[in-house]
């Protein structure tokens, strides 16, 4: 069966990285908003192009669905519902039943102050670490 393995935490915590070194030992797809954000090679983030990064990977992830193989899917998620809309989006359109597993990157607010680099505004950061809740059997790293 394949895997759905979806990386959250704070910006900063390293998702990308720990997707990219998944990806690579795994030969899974690896999605994520922030790389509809990459311009000649330069991030560049506004709250409305990051909404409509989401919705863009939500789309694709909605046909992802419809295929066999391991996907990684790697963005904030800082609340159940929102953990849950991606298990839902991979499931809505797809015939194929995925084994999921959530992985937690587990900083803070402060370090996600000192690690982020995609210059989140700090009370964006404070908002995502007062809203997140705990996935039911994530796995913390």
């Amino acid at each position: 069966m394949p895997r759905l393995i979806i990386i959250r935490g704070l910006p900063g915590s390293g998702k990308t990285s720990e997707g990219h070194r998944i990806a690579k030992k795994t030969g899974a797809l690896f999605l994520e908003p922030d790389m509809l954000l990459m311009h000649d090679g330069e991030y560049r983030y506004s709250q409305k192009d990051y909404d409509l990064a989401v919705s863009s990977m939500r789309a694709i992830l909605g046909v992802v669905g419809s295929l066999e193989g391991d996907v990684i899917y790697a963005d904030v998620l800082p609340t159940r519902a929102d953990v849950q809309a991606i298990i839902d989006k991979v499931a809505f359109l797809g015939s194929v039943h995925y084994d999921v597993r959530v992985i937690a990157l587990n900083i803070d607010a402060a370090e996600s102050f000192e690690r982020n680099v995609h210059h989140v505004r700090h009370e964006d950061i404070m908002r995502m670490e007062r809203d997140w809740e705990a996935w039911e059997g994530e796995e913390l790293v």
